[in-house]
């Protein structure tokens, strides 16, 4: 895809952890995690030095002409290139950030990462998250029934794919198609 060089995304730095940990911890946010819970610094902090020392995992913002507004998590789940990924944008970014940081992540997860293949579950009643997925060329590959226990009821799991062929091929189409 042909993003603009105004959106990157860089490795998150300690310095980006109360920025981060804000973002999650909003309301606008934490109602679609699998886990809701607010969660304390101290926690986030040894996350955030566990996950940063595992060479299997990308943890990423993403920035829009130098202004961070979004985090994103890449997961190699195999010596294949087979990543999940996770993703939030600041609450209060713009309209159209979500799309641009999707678009940005999965182009340094093919490009940079060497995925194969990036995965990615979606909480079924999250019906943004899905259209989300669907826009960015994501192929829904299964819905698990009754896979997440909110606390009060169960939620089926929509489950998504995306091949990096079919990534690249997008690339390739005309902009309103893509």
């Amino acid at each position: 895809m042909n993003i603009e060089s105004s959106h990157v995304v860089r490795k998150m730095q300690a310095t980006d952890l109360a920025m981060v940990l804000h973002w999650r911890n909003h309301d606008q946010v934490r109602q679609y995690m699998f886990n809701p819970a607010k969660i304390e610094l101290s926690e986030h902090e040894l996350w955030f030095q566990k996950a940063s020392e595992d060479k299997s995992r990308h943890l990423l913002i993403y920035e829009e002409n130098k202004e961070p507004m979004g985090f994103a998590h890449l997961h190699q789940l195999n010596e294949g290139g087979v990543m999940d990924w996770g993703f939030y944008k600041n609450p209060d970014a713009p309209k159209g950030v979500g799309i641009s940081l999707g678009k940005t992540v999965l182009d340094y997860a093919f490009v940079k990462a060497g995925a194969y293949k990036i995965c990615g579950d979606v909480i079924a009643t999250n019906a943004a998250s899905v259209i989300f997925h669907t826009r960015l060329g994501f192929v829904r590959e299964g819905e698990l029934r009754d896979q997440h226990f909110d606390g009060l009821s169960y939620q089926n799991v929509v489950s998504f794919g995306l091949l990096k062929r079919e990534w690249l091929q997008r690339a390739l189409m005309p902009q309103e198609l893509a």
